[in-house]
């Protein structure tokens, strides 16, 4: 908060005075809920919890009524002194503890986790903690944190369609640059005279068909002579039995 406080001094931007912040659902200002929800609400929510549903659903369904009325309570305890921190900031002045306003409900300063809280503290707290449950019920209220979600969703999207389109280039880039970038002129002509050494070797195409048309040739010329074989077999085997025949009738005469 205090670094907000010297932020906004620095630019020369007017500070919201204690009672513009605490009122920021009655005013309808999304300036004020945004400083909510950056300073105190993921103070006293948690981080990570805010950041989860920020754009998922309306602020009252993850910030409890607790979690708000104490985030009022230690705004009004440490305002003042934040403010003194905050010019000390930008004049670049280490400030005396002992100088800076005092803080209205508890002992210690604002960056000590040892606070302990006076009686009229938790009542202050108490009475916040119906004020915002009272608050929360009001249309204006409603609508304020609706517009919050919204604004919230678009940004989101807006992040997303930024992170995408930062992973397509990159990839882009990867896949130009690495995957097809040219090989050195000297290795191609390396692959290509290695390449011809291959062809010397090796028959072509055209003389190894010519070859195995030879080898088909052969084999038919062998099967035919088979066959002119086999003619002469049954020829002789036809004359033979001619004369068994022949020889057979004489013996009966």
């Amino acid at each position: 908060m205090t670094e907000w406080i010297a932020e906004m001094m620095e630019n020369e931007e007017d500070i919201p005075t204690f009672d513009e912040l605490s009122n920021y659902r009655g005013s309808r200002k999304m300036e004020l809920l945004d400083v909510w929800c950056t300073h105190f609400f993921p103070a006293v929510a948690g981080t990570h919890n805010f950041r989860r549903n920020a754009a998922k659903t309306r602020l009252s369904n993850f910030v409890t009524v607790s979690d708000e009325a104490f985030a009022l309570t230690v705004l009004e305890n440490f305002y003042e002194r934040w403010i003194e921190e905050g010019k000390s900031k930008v004049d670049g002045k280490q400030l005396d503890a002992d100088k800076l306003p005092s803080a209205k409900w508890t002992q210690g300063n604002s960056q000590s986790n040892k606070c302990g809280w006076s009686g009229e503290g938790i009542r202050k707290f108490n009475a916040n903690k119906t004020a915002v449950e009272m608050h929360r019920q009001l249309d204006d209220s409603v609508k304020l944190e609706d517009a919050y979600l919204i604004k919230e969703r678009a940004a989101e999207s807006a992040n997303q369609g930024r992170m995408a389109n930062k992973f397509k280039r990159k990839n882009e880039e990867v896949v130009s640059k690495d995957d097809f970038s040219p090989l050195p002129e000297k290795i191609t002509k390396k692959i290509k005279h290695q390449m011809k050494e291959k062809e010397k070797d090796q028959p072509s195409f055209q003389k190894r068909l010519e070859e195995v048309d030879d080898d088909d040739e052969d084999d038919d010329d062998h099967e035919d002579g088979n066959e002119g074989d086999d003619d002469d077999e049954d020829n002789v085997n036809d004359e033979g039995m001619e004369e068994d025949e022949g020889s057979g009738e004489s013996d009966t005469e």
